[in-house]
């Protein structure tokens, strides 16, 4: 092949290479199905995951807010911190975080001193 034919044949392919990666600039959204972005270095966005979202403790553990209750631990410092709690005979586990408590679908309640010595808290876990 001479070598103007070959550079022909360059100069044809590349446009037509070109415009099968390209995005149009319609508004309209995608069909098209997209894949996770790469974590590899200077990526942006992170891999999907199929696993759920865990709420951050400090997001879950607010006084008077009421305690989901489908809850089975909360994030704090990139670390999972699994629900610890008192299965109650009456339903719905008594969950403690720290000074906070609740039942599970109940208002979060906060210790003034350590929870234990806590008479709400210890009146609570009686009850169970």
């Amino acid at each position: 092949m001479s070598i103007l034919k070959a550079g022909l044949l360059v100069l044809l392919a590349v446009p037509a290479l070109a415009a099968c990666g390209g995005q149009s600039n319609d508004a309209g959204p995608s069909t098209t199905p997209t894949t996770a972005a790469s974590s590899g270095p200077g990526s942006t966005t992170p891999p999907a995951s199929s696993a759920p979202t865990v709420p951050a403790c400090a997001d879950v553990w607010v006084a008077g807010q009421v305690l989901p209750a489908d809850y089975n631990g909360c994030t704090h410092d990139n670390t999972t911190e699994a629900a610890v709690g008192h299965a109650c005979k009456t339903g719905g586990d008594l969950i403690a975080y720290g000074k906070a408590w609740a039942q599970l679908g109940q208002p979060i309640k906060v210790a003034k001193g350590e929870l234990a010595a806590d008479r709400a808290y210890k009146a609570a876990f009686n009850g169970c």
